[in-house]
């Protein structure tokens, strides 16, 4: 997030606002602190002064455009960037296109839903971290299967943090086409 907002804007200073449809949700907490944590590290090591500052959005799309709108409208110049914990930069995509705000700050988040697709594809988000439903599936099936059929015992499975940017959203959207319903 910090990274790209200082290509974007230029700036060293300026509030990230990190995005959550859900506050309080153990697995969305952990992504915004380990936003906020990466962003402190961006800082110490480029001499930037970045701050966060938390937003709960909406998996509506009109209730979380509604909301990015009223935070903008409160004090946009001091934003650098939206860092969001699920997939609502897809949102924040319409949102800079409708509002015409493109390359005005950062933009990204998590999953690999079609929409955080295109908005990647399109400029309107900078990145995403993929989740690999293999690995968070079938893989994990199957080691249950082993530990409960054949008594192997459990153990942990790293499903890898990929991050999707403009230098691979094509292979990307190729892959993630099969999951589309």
């Amino acid at each position: 997030a910090a990274k790209h907002a200082k290509e974007i804007t230029g700036r060293d200073d300026g509030i990230i606002i990190l995005g959550t449809i859900a506050p309080g949700h153990s697995a969305l907490d952990a992504r915004m602190e380990g936003a906020r944590q990466g962003i402190a590290q961006y800082n110490e090591e480029n001499g930037t002064s970045y701050t966060t500052e938390d937003l709960t959005t909406s998996t509506d799309a009109a209730e979380a455009i509604a909301k990015l709108d009223a935070r903008w409208a409160a004090g946009g110049d001091d934003i650098v960037g939206f860092a969001h914990a699920d997939f609502v930069h897809w949102h924040t995509g319409t949102w800079i296109e409708q509002a015409g705000l493109q390359g005005r700050f950062a933009n990204g988040g998590f999953d690999l839903v079609p929409g955080v697709l295109d908005a990647i594809e399109n400029g309107l988000a900078q990145w995403s971290i993929a989740q690999n439903p293999y690995a968070q599936g079938w893989v994990t099936s199957a080691l249950i299967h082993m530990a409960i059929e054949n008594g192997y015992p459990p153990f942990s499975y790293d499903t890898g943090a990929e991050v999707v940017d403009a230098s691979n959203i094509g292979e990307v959207i190729e892959r993630e086409a099969q999951f589309e319903g």
